[in-house]
């Protein structure tokens, strides 16, 4: 389970808007044999649009859904390097009549760092959005203005399987989250 706080500038065809989103997630996951985790999640988001030229934001409630692939490569006991391929699509509304869909792929790649309970990975990521809203009179299609992210990821293990995962990031998206995994 998660909860993110995230800032993203959304550039529409004649300007940049800032969507704010407060959201929870649950996500379940399943290693293969050859080491590829396959996830999926579901979500709940609360999404602040601002108006065009400084004008009154819109709020919607929106969900997703998701699924990903994880891949990871030791380099020996306490250093690993990782992979993530995600695909989401999310869609919501203002309660009244405007709506708002987009999916996004992401790549992420990092490098995890661990001693005794506790593990950093700091990470490099490249997100695609493509969305559009309708029923806003200052809406329309849009896209993520930066792409490109990095940040930084604690794992702290309360348990040899269970842990809270607490990220930081910037660029293409800027906040963070805290989350709890257990592993089965």
């Amino acid at each position: 389970m998660e909860f993110a706080n995230f800032n993203t500038d959304w550039k529409f065809s004649n300007e940049t808007r800032e969507a704010k989103t407060n959201s929870i997630t649950l996500k379940i996951e399943e290693r293969t044999n050859i080491g590829l985790t396959v996830g999926g999640g579901i979500g709940y988001h609360f999404l602040s649009l601002d108006g065009q030229d400084g004008g009154d934001s819109t709020s919607f409630d929106a969900q997703n859904v998701e699924i990903y692939l994880r891949q990871e490569f030791a380099l020996g006991d306490a250093v690993t390097l990782l992979g993530v391929l995600d695909y989401a699509w999310y869609t919501g509304d203002d309660g009244d009549e405007a709506d708002i869909d987009w999916s996004e792929v992401g790549v992420e790649l990092g490098v995890n760092f661990r001693y005794r309970n506790v593990g950093i990975t700091p990470f490099v990521s490249y997100t695609n959005v493509d969305g559009d809203t309708s029923g806003l009179e200052d809406g329309g299609d849009f896209e993520l203005k930066d792409s490109f992210g990095q940040g930084v990821r604690f794992d702290i293990f309360v348990e040899s399987t269970a842990f809270v995962s607490i990220e930081l990031r910037t660029g293409s998206q800027t906040g963070g989250y805290i989350g709890f995994v257990r592993r089965y």
